[in-house]
């Protein structure tokens, strides 16, 4: 009931004040968020050292399925590549890299894309990744984990990944 006397009080002090105008002005329209659903693909290289020593180089092409409702985003990611892993000693190890999971997120009026990685092995670590929208495209920077079985990073590679549809 307070609430409804304070909005009385002000809308008859504006009144009693005059606006110069005979009509209430409206409210425009929210502001919507860009629209990014889709499919989209991108592609990111790096070099990270290992706990043992060693440095672990990727290159990766990641591809993303995107579903939206108005500023929630939520969908599917799949990424494949190579690895290879160099070792103090000399040796080297190559490996193939494969995977994906799900993820959600928002993206505001702005463009601001926040978007949370999980993998199903280890759903409970988050991997959270920010960016900004274009039109047919979006840029995300964040760092992708090489988790160990018992959900522990091996190596952590700092990226910068534009995605295009």
């Amino acid at each position: 009931m307070k609430k409804a006397l304070t909005t009385l009080a002000l809308t008859l002090t504006l009144v009693a004040c005059g606006s110069g105008s005979d009509s209430p002005t409206a409210p425009g329209p929210e502001p919507t968020a860009p629209t990014i659903a889709g499919t989209y693909a991108g592609s990111m290289a790096g070099a990270a050292p290992v706990a043992d020593g060693s440095t672990m180089t990727l290159a990766l092409d990641f591809a993303l399925s995107i579903a939206q409702d108005g500023t929630r985003l939520s969908g599917g990611y799949n990424l494949s590549g190579n690895g290879r892993q160099d070792f103090p000693d000399g040796t080297r190890s190559t490996m193939s890299i494969g995977g994906g999971g799900t993820f959600t997120g928002t993206v505001t009026p702005a463009g601001a894309i926040t978007v949370d990685f999980r993998t199903p092995g280890c759903p409970n670590r988050p991997n959270v990744w920010t960016g900004s929208a274009a039109p047919g495209s979006f840029t995300l920077n964040g760092t992708l984990e090489m988790l160990a079985a018992t959900c522990l990073p091996v190596a952590s590679f700092a990226a910068a990944v534009l995605f295009v549809q």
